[in-house]
């Protein structure tokens, strides 16, 4: 997020690319935003490698090494504003596919009392590497140049994807979905069966607003 949300705009307006498309260009955090819609795709498949959870983590996290590192490719071309775009938006889809395959492993791998520790956790480390990597990256370039920090911030992502590689296994790993059908429809039914479903459901949905 914050190379898609800081670094990149500030990239694109230091390079002189008109502000209209820098603004069009922050709609790459879409992804974000409509990461439900293919989460129940994550849940039904299963990489060959590292179980369903890190499998997919870290297929996300060589994805984002790789686009990352493509933005350095592109970091003495700013005359070709849609790739970096485009590059954008993958990296987008790659970081929400992460999380989506993260925040599943962490229900299957914590006991019940652990997980408000982890989600505190989590939101800490967060909002401090959105800030860490959005405001040090736009110092550096400032002082080297922008395929420099880009080449930097991609190699931040082979520690963790040695961390994921390394993290245990669930002790009990669910059953995976046998069809589409039975990773979207059937979830969805149990969560309206619960007590105050429509409330609940209601508040995820107008929070925002």
């Amino acid at each position: 997020l914050g190379i898609v949300w800081i670094a990149i705009p500030d990239w694109m307006r230091s390079a002189g690319i008109d502000i209209r498309l820098v603004g069009l260009m922050t709609l790459a955090q879409a992804p974000w935003s409509f990461k439900v819609l293919w989460s129940p795709l994550l849940d039904r498949y299963a990489p060959p490698f590292l179980g369903r959870r890190r499998g997919w983590i870290a297929i996300a996290q060589v994805a984002l090494f790789a686009l990352t590192l493509g933005l350095a490719g592109v970091g003495h071309h700013p005359e070709a504003p849609w790739v970096v775009a485009a590059l954008a938006f993958a990296i987008a889809l790659a970081s929400a596919t992460q999380d989506i395959a993260y925040d599943a492993y962490t229900v299957d791998v914590l006991k019940p009392e652990e997980q408000g520790v982890a989600v505190g956790a989590k939101t800490a480390f967060y909002m401090t590497a959105f800030r860490v990597v959005g405001g040090l990256s736009i110092a550096a370039a400032g002082r080297w140049s922008w395929p420099s920090v880009n080449i930097a911030m991609a190699l931040l992502y082979l520690p963790t994807l040695l961390i994921t590689w390394k993290a245990p296994e669930p002790p009990d790993v669910p059953v995976a979905p046998r069809s589409i059908r039975e990773a979207v429809w059937e979830p969805f039914l149990g969560f309206l069966s619960r007590h105050r479903a429509l409330e609940n459901l209601s508040v995820v949905f107008f929070y925002k607003f």
